[in-house]
């Protein structure tokens, strides 16, 4: 299921730059401390960012496993000035590939150039932190996966996504964040992932209803390269396949 494009949201176009020192700024404790202090602070808030989200508050029914909630947040300048620069999702999910005659796609959650992550970039532009591979086996009317999904910043700077994939037996529900200090972590139906250890996880919802899983850590990639890597990699890996296409899996 697609959604319009919303100012929440904050999706944008994610270019490239030419090859620079990586000399971005790490945030300090004491700037973590005055941002949860702003938080707390009404005179800080950005009003113009809430009168909007309010104006979608409707659409948080149907995002994923989690309805999130409108809180008043700190104009994003405060943190660092232009320090945001975008999230994003992307993937097959809405439309997946035929494997084995199991319907098998991904999702993946992403931040683009902001400043606070550029330290953990390298020289790339935008960075992917979790991607969710499973097998899919319910349409909508329209022929459409049953998928919702949501990439919010009102966290800034840290950035949080959330998805729910309908199935037969249930759904393969996900929350996933990445914090400006590097920590990423995810939930999928309740079970924790530690994405230092792997951001590729992937899910294979069973006939009985449980679960089976595999992480697998990779180098860090771009949104595009992601795509490709996903595709002409993870999902040609005998160990992938045989956990995907197993009898038992929906």
């Amino acid at each position: 299921m697609r959604y319009p494009f919303l100012t929440l949201l904050f999706i944008t176009l994610l270019g490239t730059c030419g090859r620079a020192q990586n000399t971005f700024p790490v945030l300090t404790e004491s700037q973590r401390k005055a941002h949860l202090e702003r938080r707390e602070d009404s005179t800080t808030w950005d009003r113009k960012m809430l009168a909007e989200d309010l104006q979608y508050i409707d659409f948080f029914e149907d995002v994923g496993p989690m309805r999130p909630g409108v809180f008043p947040e700190p104009d994003y300048d405060l943190i660092g000035k232009n320090s945001f620069d975008g999230v994003f999702s992307a993937g097959t999910i809405w439309k997946p590939d035929t494997i084995a005659n199991k319907a098998i796609g991904f999702i993946s959650f992403g931040v683009g150039k902001n400043t606070w992550h550029r330290p953990f970039m390298g020289t790339d532009t935008n960075q992917v932190f979790f991607t969710l591979v499973t097998v899919i086996d319910t349409l909508d009317a329209d022929g459409d996966p049953l998928v919702s999904s949501l990439v919010l910043s009102r966290n800034n700077p840290d950035v949080m996504g959330e998805c729910s994939i309908r199935n037969t037996v249930g759904s393969v529900d996900c929350v996933a964040f990445t914090t400006a200090e590097n920590d990423r972590f995810a939930i999928v139906n309740m079970r924790l992932f530690n994405l230092k250890y792997g951001d590729v996880i992937v899910i294979a919802p069973q006939k009985d209803g449980s679960f089976r899983s595999l992480q697998i850590k990779e180098k860090p990639r771009t949104k595009e390269a992601n795509n490709q890597f996903i595709k002409q990699n993870i999902l040609k890996r005998e160990k992938v396949l045989a956990l995907l296409t197993r009898k038992d899996v929906l």
